[in-house]
């Protein structure tokens, strides 16, 4: 592809010299292409629910992750996803437990963010299949 076209793809988002067939054709392709991926996505999600169970527990001792909920203080800067199940860590330095946020950095925010404790296992068909 020649500079030019390749430049004037980029603005407009058209590949100039195509026939009106073989863009239906690119078009098909691209849209069976995303339409994978959606697929791709939501059964890995569906078998992840299917594999793991999650329990609200009354305290962090007993938890293995904390699920972000919906709290009247969010501005976006938290980095943290509303319904998201965060492993815990225990920090041996600071006696306390941390997570990975979304910026992929520690964070205690549990600490103020509405949220609560989870145990996250295996459910029974996952280990049935590791039997």
């Amino acid at each position: 592809m020649s500079a030019d076209k390749l430049k004037k793809l980029k603005e407009t988002g058209e590949i100039s010299g195509l026939t009106p067939e073989k863009k239906k054709i690119l078009k098909e392709i691209l849209d069976k292409m995303k339409e994978a991926n959606s697929n791709l996505w939501r059964r890995a999600y569906n078998n992840l629910n299917k594999e793991y169970q999650t329990l609200v527990v009354d305290d962090d001792k007993q938890a293995t992750h904390w699920r972000a909920l919906p709290d009247t203080r969010e501005d976006g800067s938290d980095a943290i996803t509303i319904g998201k199940l965060y492993r815990l860590y225990w920090d041996y330095f600071d006696n306390e437990y941390v997570i990975l946020n979304d910026n992929k950095q520690f964070s205690t925010i549990y600490m103020w963010h509405n949220g609560e404790w989870v145990v996250m296992e295996g459910s029974k068909r996952w280990q049935d299949l590791n039997r």
